[in-house]
């Protein structure tokens, strides 16, 4: 009776092991793919107060950005957008000129890029000018929007990239994976203990009949 106890007893203690390790390994990797892609900083910084005005902007990832997919746009306080040319794309890097003046006041940066891994990633990096630019005002390349809209472009021109996921979509979803394939291995723990358990019990009850 004591050796079968022990034996199922064994043999539960190992299948706990290698299910433990099992889902720690799914955990790891769904936790590796949901690491998506974002904004780690900015020049100007976010919320920044310049008294001159920057010649260029940078945004700087935490990964590296496709080269055939990245937008910047430029809103100023009275919610006239420009959309930036000549945006240069190099690792995790992004850049863009500023060939036009800016009025004083707050403006804000808006990005639509595309991560490596092929999640879109959108933001916006508000900031400050004290100063104005000497020079004619910039010409709006799109219709003026009101005040207020969010400085984050809309891409109508082309198609738009395929098999593409939201980054927080994306995150639930990995997350949802792990957490069915650990709730499905307590269950197939649990059930292998029960059976474990039951034909312990048989055996003792084969050997030593009442």
């Amino acid at each position: 009776m004591a050796t079968g106890t022990v034996h199922a007893g064994g043999v539960l203690a190992k299948v706990a092991v290698v299910l433990v390790a099992l889902v720690a390994g799914l955990g790891g990797g769904a936790g590796s793919a949901s690491a998506h892609s974002s904004l780690v900083s900015s020049t100007p910084a976010a919320d920044a107060v310049l008294d001159q005005v920057p010649s260029s902007i940078e945004l700087v990832f935490n990964q590296d950005i496709s080269q055939s997919f990245a937008t910047v746009v430029l809103t100023d306080s009275s919610g006239e957008q420009r959309q930036l040319s000549e945006v240069a794309v190099s690792g995790p890097t992004v850049s863009a000129p500023l060939q036009a003046p800016l009025k004083a006041g707050r403006h804000t940066i808006g990005y639509r890029v595309l991560s490596a891994d092929g999640h879109p990633i959108t933001g916006e990096v508000p900031f400050s000018v004290i100063s104005p630019a000497t020079g004619s005002a910039p010409a709006s390349v799109g219709p003026n929007s009101p005040a207020g809209q969010s400085a984050v472009p809309r891409i109508s021109a082309g198609p738009a990239p395929q098999a593409v996921e939201n980054s927080t979509g994306g995150k639930l979803k990995d997350n949802w994976i792990v957490f069915v394939l650990v709730g499905g291995a307590l269950v197939g723990l649990i059930a292998i203990g029960a059976l474990l358990v039951f034909s312990s019990d048989r055996n003792r009850d084969d050997r030593d009949p009442s």
